[in-house]
């Protein structure tokens, strides 16, 4: 039996305390559903500590990983979630925002909350996302033009 370094499962500890609450709003952005989000954060933690000598990066793979969990449950209940109270986060929900961001596509959703809510750039989300770059320039700018539309409408 093979026993894993001592410094791998401290560098996972160390990236989800760095990162587990930012991953888990950005995945409440795109999923809707707070049960999608903390689901998704955890299983792709616990998959790192399976996989911890596979991985070069643990942000960026947990990060693609937890954001593929999410859609795959997004498939499988074929809808959003309504947002609903979260709880145990004290942070205030921007409930107009939440609804308007249901309202895209998946990949438009995704692209917008992991560049301006994870700060991203386009390489590293084309990445995350397995695509190209210049579809991820194409999902930002029609993500963007939406929201406008949606989030004026809201407010008028």
């Amino acid at each position: 039996m093979q026993t894993e370094r001592p410094t791998v499962a401290a560098d996972i500890e160390e990236a989800y305390r760095a990162e587990g609450d930012r991953l888990f709003y950005a995945l409440l952005a795109y999923s809707g559903d707070q049960e999608i989000a903390r689901e998704s954060v955890a299983e792709a933690f616990a998959r790192a500590l399976a996989s911890a000598t596979a991985i070069r990066e643990i942000v960026p793979w947990v990060w693609q990983v937890s954001f593929r969990l999410a859609a795959a449950e997004l498939r499988h209940r074929s809808r959003l979630a309504p947002l609903t109270e979260i709880q145990d986060h004290p942070a205030p929900v921007p409930t107009d925002l939440f609804e308007a961001l249901a309202r895209l596509s998946d990949r438009q959703r995704a692209t917008i909350v992991l560049h301006y809510y994870a700060g991203y750039q386009l390489d590293e989300i084309a990445t995350l996302l397995g695509t190209r770059r210049g579809t991820v320039g194409v999902h930002l700018y029609r993500a963007r033009v939406r929201l406008r539309r949606l989030l004026e409408d809201h407010d008028g």
